[in-house]
């Protein structure tokens, strides 16, 4: 392979990720169907500087907090990789369901992780 399609190839996989997952939610009484793409490089960079952003606008220090991180974080990963969600889960900042929007970074981080396991070794 050529340097400038191997360059090519490594944007594409860093910025241009077309591999999509449709799941369905049904949980404390909230039902409905979502798509999430993979997770990319740059995808990974917006999470973190979101994740950031969201901490700091609370007036909170990095790992003052451990459960309002991870909060944090699942809020940060599904505004970022949800592509298709139910109308009732658009405003995840202003949703009172904590279950719910764990249950739904579950499901995406399952399928992103489905990328990183080693061939041979069953989940």
């Amino acid at each position: 392979m050529t340097k400038e399609k191997l360059e090519k190839l490594g944007q594409e996989i860093l910025l241009d990720n077309k591999q999509t997952y449709e799941f369905e939610i049904d949980k404390n009484g909230y039902k409905g169907k979502f798509k999430c793409k993979n997770q990319t490089v740059a995808d990974t960079l917006n999470i973190i500087a979101l994740s950031r952003k969201m901490t700091s606008k609370m007036g909170l220090a990095a790992g003052e907090d451990p459960l309002y991180e991870q909060l944090v974080t699942e809020i940060a990963t599904l505004e970022t990789l949800l592509i298709e969600r139910p109308d009732w889960f658009k405003d995840i900042m202003n949703f009172s369901d904590w279950e719910v929007i764990h249950e739904v970074h579950e499901e995406v981080v399952r399928y992103i992780n489905s990328f990183r396991q080693p061939e041979g070794i069953s989940s």
